[in-house]
């Protein structure tokens, strides 16, 4: 295990890599991702600023999952002392889900609430991927949809739905990467 965490984050010549030198690695493997298990698309927040501490990230959720045919743009902004420091991660596309708060996109995830360094960016984008499949009102953001979610179930799916049709519908989704994801996606189907 030691060995492992050793070649993880040393170089090849013995230093230890460099926050920066890391951030720049996971942007990379992220913007490569190849995982057919994954539809997400991770790319510079601006594209003439290629700035590696802050990304626009756009998820497809699972096929199984209520927001299925929603397209989810997030905000990520990365810390320079990462992975020290988790990093910021908002929703900027509205979604009916108890985890996510409703006025600002911020993100109860036991990923992030509970971070330590050795998660990755991908290890974040997983979580967030399962929690779009299967939310936990036991931490909730809001405390009706919790409610909703528990208590009354079908009006929690439809009005998420409803918010997929609204909100993150293709027809209201404007990003190239957004567009570039949802081709993918449909190619490893």
């Amino acid at each position: 295990l030691l060995v492992l965490l050793y070649k993880r984050y040393y170089t090849n010549f013995g230093n230890k890599m460099s926050n920066k030198d890391r951030v720049i690695k996971e942007l990379t493997a992220l913007m490569n991702n190849e995982d057919t298990n994954n539809c997400w698309g991770v790319d510079y927040w601006d594209d003439d600023n290629h700035d590696p501490y802050h990304w626009q990230v756009t998820i497809i959720p699972p096929k199984e999952s209520i927001y299925d045919g929603g397209f989810f743009k997030l905000e990520v902004k990365i810390p320079t002392d990462y992975p020290s420091s988790r990093p910021n991660i908002k929703f900027l596309t509205k979604i009916y889900h108890c985890n996510i708060g409703q006025s600002d996109g911020s993100i109860c995830l036991s990923t992030l609430n509970n971070w330590n360094s050795n998660y990755s960016m991908e290890d974040v984008l997983n979580h967030i991927t399962v929690l779009l499949h299967k939310q936990n009102p036991d931490s909730p953001m809001n405390g009706f949809m919790k409610d909703e979610y528990k208590n009354n179930r079908s009006q929690f799916d439809k009005n998420a739905k409803e918010w997929v049709q609204k909100y993150a519908n293709v027809n209201v989704f404007e990003s190239k990467i957004g567009r570039a994801v949802q081709q993918e996606c449909r190619d490893r189907s």
